[in-house]
């Protein structure tokens, strides 16, 4: 019968000196010391072999499980790291941002193609506002008035500068062409402004207190036509008209316009148009784009400047009441002076040549860029300049 400790009851083997559970003494008195290779009493185990038996000996820890191991898979799971304090908020405040952003953006892309569609078949209106320093009258985009408004509720409308689309009903309608013509009270203290996409423009003064306006649309079909409003807006002393005109349609307006011959300022801008100007005696403003231009007994001030098409100025008489310049930057400029004519001038032109007849009395210098001419004629007075980058000047008597 084996051995068993008095301290915690473990079984002891031979030999055994401590209780290999609980640590304690065995027996007090020393076992004796055996040297290596020193043989023990026959059939017992030597002194410093513990005797194993089958069912081995007992772990110093306790090898129990403390908590539940739940069994290992091909993918062992893991506990996502805790998150700090602040980062949960911060993952919110990112994706509140990136939703309003994305909020944003489409609302905006929403506005835009609805504008886009809202304005797609719409002309621009104009409406007068007189100029600062009694100028000339100025075009601000406004939104239209209905064409079928009562006439007094018109009147009221017209006479606040907001642009009306003009009554065509009446008008002459002819294979390609809509003509009809309206009537203005216009004296000789106001002004006109005339916008035009294409289509040819002619001014002429004359000795009625009143305006009279022939428009013409020309190409396309009469509907096509119909869709192509001509805008007038009337405001105290100005009158502007604009043709809703442009690269997306067929349809041309011309206009002849009959003016006061001494109107205070006219001004013509075009993209595309022939201009016309005669007997004005008044301010005369053109800018265009492309086209021809002419300018026959304008007596006032004129500040006409075209990019590409040619000019040609002529004089009637030698009086003039105001400065005149003349522009291009393609094309070529031509003047007519009669026997008796006076000015300062000054002609310039970077490419091109000046011609010159010798009865005005010029010299054409050659400069380091292109050729200039400076004189006076008659008695000089007003000055006269013409500018020209790429043409030639030409200077008649």
């Amino acid at each position: 019968m084996s051995e068993r400790c008095s301290n915690c009851g473990a079984e002891l083997f031979a030999g055994q000196q401590f209780c290999r559970r609980c640590g304690a003494a065995v027996r007090a008195e020393d076992a004796p010391t055996l040297r290596l290779g020193q043989g023990a009493p026959t059939g017992a185990p030597p002194a410093t072999t513990s005797h194993l038996d089958a069912r081995g000996t007992d772990p110093v820890r306790d090898p129990r499980p403390t908590g539940y191991q739940p069994p290992l898979s091909a993918f062992q799971r893991t506990t996502p790291l805790r998150a700090a304090p602040n980062a949960a908020p911060a993952r919110r405040r990112g994706a509140w941002l990136l939703t309003l952003v994305v909020v944003v953006a489409v609302v905006s892309v929403l506005c835009t193609l609805a504008l886009v569609f809202t304005l797609k078949d719409r002309q621009s209106p104009v409406v007068v506002k007189k100029g600062a320093g009694g100028g000339g009258g100025s075009m601000l985009v406004v939104p239209p008035v209905p064409p079928d408004l009562p006439a007094r509720v018109r009147e009221a409308v017209e006479a606040s500068g907001v642009s009306m689309p003009l009554d065509e009903s009446g008008a002459s309608v002819d294979g390609d062409r809509t003509t009809f013509t309206k009537t203005y009270e216009l004296d000789e203290g106001g002004s006109f402004s005339l916008k035009n996409f294409s289509g040819p423009v002619t001014v002429e003064g004359w000795d009625e207190e009143r305006a009279e306006v022939k428009i013409v649309k020309r190409g396309g079909t009469a509907e096509q036509r119909r869709h192509v409003p001509v805008m007038s807006a009337r405001r105290d002393d100005v009158l502007a008209l604009a043709s809703g005109a442009g690269r997306a349609t067929p349809v041309s307006v011309a206009y002849e316009i009959k003016l006061p011959r001494g109107i205070r300022q006219v001004e013509i801008s075009s993209e595309s148009s022939d201009v016309r100007v005669s007997g004005l005696a008044g301010t005369v403003v053109v800018d265009v784009k492309a086209g021809q231009l002419e300018f026959r007994d304008v007596t006032g001030t004129v500040r006409s400047s075209v990019i590409k098409g040619h000019t040609k100025v002529s004089y009637e008489h030698a009086e003039r009441e105001g400065p005149q310049e003349f522009r291009a930057n393609l094309g070529d400029v031509e003047v007519d002076f009669p026997e008796e004519f006076h000015a300062d001038l000054k002609a310039e032109t970077i490419d091109g040549q000046i011609e010159a007849d010798d009865t005005l009395g010029l010299t054409v210098s050659k400069a380091a860029a292109g050729r200039h001419v400076v004189g006076r004629l008659g008695e000089g007075r007003e000055p006269l300049l013409i500018r020209v980058v790429n043409g030639d000047i030409k200077l008649k008597k």
